[in-house]
């Protein structure tokens, strides 16, 4: 299947601005005890390379983010940001109509986000 170039350079605007955010948001972190219920989450992650070094996370609708641990192949809590922080990512993802492209570009790097819906 064709790429929809309109559609990766969506992504490729929307991604960093994402992991910019949860990994500079300012707040202290919380712990996340249990397992996550929610049914409506995305993941983004990055990697690859020389290093293949990958980096994955996990957010939730209620401001959860957790960090995908590759030795422990688990999810690990991260931070915790305001649910009205997150929603505007939920948003953004809905009007940029993310959940309708299919990304299938082989490469040294990769660049993802997976939505999730119940």
């Amino acid at each position: 299947m064709k790429i929809q170039k309109a559609g990766y350079y969506k992504l490729l605007i929307l991604l960093p601005v994402i992991v910019l955010i949860i990994t500079g948001s300012c707040g202290s972190q919380r712990k996340m005890a249990g397992g996550n219920q929610e049914n409506h989450f995305f993941e983004i992650g990055y990697g690859g390379g020389f290093t293949g070094y990958y980096v994955k996370y996990r957010v939730f609708e209620n401001g959860k983010i957790e960090q995908f641990n590759f030795e422990s192949d688990s999810y690990l809590p991260y931070k915790k940001l305001k649910p009205a922080t997150v929603a505007g990512f939920f948003k953004r993802i809905e009007k940029l109509k993310l959940q309708t492209i299919q990304l299938n570009q082989p490469g040294d790097l990769s660049e993802y986000i997976n939505i999730f819906r119940d």
